[in-house]
């Protein structure tokens, strides 16, 4: 019976360790039943279990990148009502920037979504996806400022997160078909590093041919601090799931990696039929354990391998031709630097996983013969994947990204490039340029040290 005392760990590994622990299998059962079958019989033993799957090997979507949206495609976006939000600037802009700050909700549930700094001549809109079947992460926000003239839009895309398993038994091997496993409520796709990931947004999305012009490499030195957090979080969290399985059974970190991507590209715009460009970032999470679980004399151990990953963002500046790419970069940067996802969206997605949990270890009891509920401590699991992601931005921010922290008027924060020399607000607005560029009666914000 496995422990319950699992702290604080990764609601995928949970799952993977109850259904582990259980004997559960779902959805790459016909391999390992034939395997389990030919020992069995080998050793005179008629003792299978019946599997009941309930899986699609079809993507909710044809295909994953349909989570997304369209990209760079000047949707109207004028229908959200309380997002379509404009502002009038009559401010002489030859020496820095204004912006606003601006709150986008979800159109659905009014839930505050993200906080933005919009660029003067930007507008800001959102949209949310409420049924992607992930316990952690069951809903996908698309956050986009686009311009008012339709040169140029930035799309930004919350954390999600996949699995892949696979099992070893008897000389066989099998893995888990990519799909949405409904039961469990995972979408299982094959891990895809950054690179990878990025290209597949980009070819799922775009309608015409692209070309990736360049990459931007990382800071090998910078970087290797966000890996190294990364790699002993891996190790705390092995830690504790072998302490969840007790002795019966070993659990193994076999992996674990964090990659970046970022790169340029040029497409076929297909209302204007002229080249326009982007740039797509990203950055993936990725690891792998193994729980390895004693067999029989005849049957061997039995192997359960487990993949986790997450692209912890997804963003996307694309411009109308070179030269709206080359004069609106400065801005995309103000903008993809200034997102931040609101508490009350956090919160709202925290609630529903508590519930898919609920239902998801109901299954699996019901499945396996034991009580329909759980008395597991699922809040802890699901904040600690949330810390996790926190916990990635902070170190993104802090290590990768040259900024500053500048003290707002009204005690909070927030991050800006070190290109500017000062920024200065009035109520919601703020000014990034330089020292005494802002006009008259703003108040010059400082840096917290």
């Amino acid at each position: 019976m496995i422990k319950k005392c699992f702290g604080y760990i990764s609601i995928a590994i949970m799952v993977s360790l109850l259904l582990t622990a259980c004997g559960g299998k779902s959805g790459y059962d016909e391999g390992y039943e034939a395997g389990l079958k030919a020992a069995q019989e080998a050793s005179e033993t008629d003792d299978t279990d019946e599997t009941d799957n309930s899986y699609s090997d079809e993507m909710e979507s044809d295909d994953e990148n349909e989570l997304f949206g369209e990209i760079g495609s000047a949707k109207d976006w004028s229908d959200a009502d309380q997002n379509y939000e404009t502002q009038d600037y009559s401010y002489d802009t030859s020496d820095g920037y204004f912006a606003y700050r601006q709150v986008v909700s979800d159109p659905q549930t009014g839930y505050p979504v993200a906080e933005v700094l919009v660029p003067q001549g930007w507008v800001a809109a959102c949209e949310v996806n409420w049924d992607v079947y992930d316990v952690a992460f069951p809903a996908l926000a698309h956050v986009a400022v686009y311009k008012e003239d339709g040169t140029a839009q930035m799309d930004y895309y919350t954390t999600q997160q996949y699995m892949m398993n696979s099992k070893e038994v008897a000389g066989y091997s099998e893995q888990s078909p990519e799909g949405v496993d409904y039961e469990l409520h995972a979408t299982r796709l094959d891990y895809q590093r950054a690179d990878e990931y990025a290209e597949g947004i980009i070819s799922g999305n775009l309608s015409s041919e692209y070309s990736i012009l360049s990459d931007v490499p990382n800071n090998d030195e910078e970087f290797g601090q966000v890996e190294q957090w990364y790699h002993d979080y891996c190790i705390s969290q092995a830690q504790i799931s072998q302490q969840a399985l007790g002795s019966a059974m070993q659990y193994d970190l076999l992996w674990d990696e964090v990659t970046q991507a970022r790169k340029y590209f040029s497409y076929i715009n297909q209302q204007t039929n002229a080249q326009s460009y982007g740039e797509i970032s990203t950055l993936v999470l990725g690891t792998q354990s193994a729980i390895t679980t004693p067999g029989t004399v005849h049957i061997g151990n039995i192997v359960d391998y487990t993949t986790v990953w997450m692209p912890v963002f997804i963003q996307v500046y694309t411009a109308y031709d070179e030269d709206s790419y080359n004069n609106n970069y400065d801005e995309y940067e103000m903008i993809s630097d200034s997102i931040t996802i609101r508490a009350e969206f956090t919160s709202a997605m925290k609630q529903k996983g508590l519930q898919l949990a609920d239902q998801v270890f109901t299954y699996i009891a019901q499945k396996n013969g034991g009580s329909s509920g759980t008395s597991l401590d699922t809040q802890s699991e699901i904040e600690e994947t949330y810390d996790t992601i926190d916990r990635t931005f902070e170190m993104w921010d802090d290590v990768i990204k040259e900024q500053n922290e500048y003290a707002l008027e009204d005690g909070s924060t927030i991050k800006v490039p070190t290109k500017y020399d000062a920024v200065y607000q009035s109520g919601d607005e703020l000014y990034f340029g330089t020292d005494g560029g802002a006009p008259d009666g703003w108040n010059k914000l400082y840096e917290t040290y």
